[in-house]
């Protein structure tokens, strides 16, 4: 049985891996942005 800190803290780190993962996709969203773009103008 789990307490309350635990919870606690799986819950934190579940929170932060899902923050580090949309840095990541808005990160990827971008560089494929300013590559198209950067095709598009040559």
């Amino acid at each position: 049985q789990q307490t309350g800190v635990e919870i606690q803290r799986h819950s934190r780190s579940n929170g932060e891996l899902k923050q580090q993962h949309e840095v990541l996709l808005s990160t990827l969203l971008l560089e494929q942005q300013l590559h198209s773009t950067a095709t598009n103008q040559h």
